[in-house]
């Protein structure tokens, strides 16, 4: 038996940290089913003595994956802790495994799932002689989309002028408190990500606007120094709290996009690019930073 994957490519279940290796050391994946496209759902509404349905978009829905995994000849010394340690991979939990591809180029995709079935682990009086595993496992991703495990940050300080450079233009402003800059952000996924914003004072009224696709987060709120404040626009989560847990939501402005704001993948933001501007005032160029984190999501490997 030959391993499906190329010799350059390694698949890992991980669980509480542990790595169980699919391309040969636990199993071999003989087949898969479900990495591509995730299902989806049309989204419709019918009027009053329409004919047809108005198409309103559509979501995505929960992945399913089968993986055939095979471990031929175990050693018959062995069978019981193979079958162990396939058990300890799989067991059901709340907590979900993570599904890592480490490819050959060395990117990475993984996608956070639930066992739901399989693993029964067959057995017949043929593998006493020659011990071997052969079993479907099934799994559940509630979020359909993969990712690459490594974070991505964009980061503003204050930037101290120390220095002068000659010929310089008039008027020169000395000693400004204020943070306000753009930065271009090339982002290679192609689904958008949700990304967690985090403003440490101090800071007054600090924002953060995505100009490529017109959403922002703005905070009628003065960050105190040694304060960080929190959002994370995860769906699920969608919070503003500080780093004590105090729930800052009401200071967020009635016309920010909590609910939508995103990193937008191509072609909603051409070739991936994304103008981020962030800005906020009475900063400290010790302490004051403006930081974007978020994870590359990719509708299917």
């Amino acid at each position: 038996m030959t391993n499906s994957l190329t010799p350059y490519d390694a698949l890992y279940i991980i669980r509480d940290s542990r790595y169980y290796d699919l391309s040969g050391a636990l199993a071999y994946l003989e087949s898969d089913d479900g990495f591509g496209l995730p299902p989806i759902a049309r989204i419709t509404e019918r009027g009053p003595l329409q004919h047809g349905v108005s198409d309103l978009g559509f979501r995505l829905q929960p992945r399913n994956v089968n993986l055939v995994l095979v471990k031929p000849e175990a050693c018959p010394n062995s069978w019981r802790a193979l079958r162990q340690r396939f058990l300890d991979a799989f067991k059901p939990s709340d907590t979900p495994l993570n599904l890592r591809w480490e490819f050959g180029d060395g990117s990475r995709r993984q996608i956070d799932m639930h066992f739901t079935s399989g693993l029964t682990i067959p057995w017949t009086m043929a593998d006493r002689a020659r011990p071997s595993l052969r079993d479907v496992v099934s799994l559940y991703a509630p979020d359909p989309t993969w990712y690459d495990p490594s974070e991505n940050s964009a980061v503003w300080t204050l930037a101290i002028q120390d220095e002068l450079s000659f010929p310089i233009s008039f008027p020169i402003v000395f000693g400004s408190d204020a943070i306000a800059e753009s930065v271009e952000v090339t982002y290679p996924g192609t689904w958008l990500a949700y990304p967690i914003v985090t403003f440490t004072g101090p800071l007054v009224a600090p924002l953060i606007r995505n100009v490529t696709t017109g959403e922002k987060l703005e905070l009628s709120y003065t960050v105190s120094d040694g304060e960080s404040v929190i959002i994370d626009t995860r769906y699920g989560h969608k919070t503003v709290l500080n780093n004590s847990g105090v729930n800052l939501i009401s200071y967020l402005s009635s016309d920010s996009d909590l609910a939508t704001f995103h990193i937008a993948a191509d072609p909603e933001a051409t070739d991936g690019v994304n103008v981020l501007f962030a800005s906020g005032n009475e900063a400290d160029s010790g302490s004051t930073s403006i930081r974007v984190e978020w994870n590359d999501r990719y509708i299917g490997i």
